[in-house]
C-alpha cells in the first residue's frame, strides 16, 4: 500500500466518521422538536405553534426535493392533535393541490406528501379521509370529463372520413399519449392508489 492509497483509506473512514456524527446530531434535533412540540400540547400553544409550522413546510420543504424527515416533525404534531392539527395539515394539502393559481410542482407535491400522510395518520377519523379521498376522486372524475370534452372539440373528420386529433402535439388516433401533460390528474390519482 502506498502513501497515497493511506490518506485516501483515512479520507474515507473520516467522511464516513463524519456523517455518522451528523445523523446523530439530526437526530437529537428531531427528538428536541419532539419533546417540544409535547412541552407545546401541555401547555396549550400547539395549535398557535402548528400554524407556524405548517407555514414553514409550505415555504421550505413542499417544495424541496427528495426530503425525507423533516415532514415527521409535522406529521408528529398532527399526532397530537388530531382534530385541529391533524385534518388542517390534509386540507392545506389537498387546498394546494386543487389550487389552479398554485405552480404544478407545488400541486404535485401536495399529493405525494398528502399520499404519504394519509396512509400513516391512523389518528384521523375514517370519515374525514374518506372525505378528502371523495374530492380527490370527485377532482380526477372532472378532471377526465373536461379532457374528455376538449378532446371532443378538437376532434376532426379528414379527408377520408377517419376521425382523428391533436393534442398537445401528439396524434391521439396514432395512440400518442403524453402523461407529462397529465401529471396532475397521475398525482391526484396516486393519492387513491396509494391509500
Amino acid at each position: 500500500m502506498e502513501l497515497d492509497d493511506m490518506e485516501e483509506a483515512s479520507v474515507v473512514v473520516n467522511k464516513k466518521e463524519d456523517v455518522h456524527k451528523y445523523a446523530e446530531k439530526l437526530d437529537s434535533l428531531m427528538v428536541m422538536a419532539f419533546e417540544h412540540l409535547n412541552t407545546c400540547k401541555s401547555d396549550g400553544r400547539l395549535e398557535k405553534i402548528f400554524d407556524t409550522l405548517l407555514w414553514s413546510f409550505k415555504m421550505t420543504v413542499l417544495n424541496t426535493y427528495k426530503s425525507k424527515f423533516t415532514q415527521f416533525v409535522v406529521f408528529y404534531a398532527c399526532s397530537l392533535d388530531p382534530k385541529n392539527c391533524g385534518k388542517k395539515f390534509a386540507k392545506t394539502l389537498a387546498s394546494v393541490f386543487f389550487d389552479i393559481s398554485e405552480p404544478h410542482i407545488s400541486r404535485m407535491s401536495a399529493a405525494a406528501y398528502l399520499a404519504s400522510y394519509l396512509a400513516r395518520a391512523k389518528f384521523l377519523e375514517f370519515e374525514f379521509v374518506a372525505d378528502v379521498l371523495k374530492s380527490l376522486v370527485n377532482w380526477c372524475v372532472n378532471y377526465c370529463q373536461r379532457f374528455s370534452a376538449t378532446v371532443a372539440n378538437q376532434t376532426s373528420s379528414n379527408f377520408w372520413g377517419q376521425r382523428s386529433f391533436e393534442n398537445n402535439g401528439i396524434s391521439m388516433a396514432a395512440g400518442g399519449v403524453n402523461p407529462k401533460a397529465h401529471r396532475l390528474f397521475y398525482a391526484g390519482c396516486q393519492v387513491n392508489d396509494l391509500l
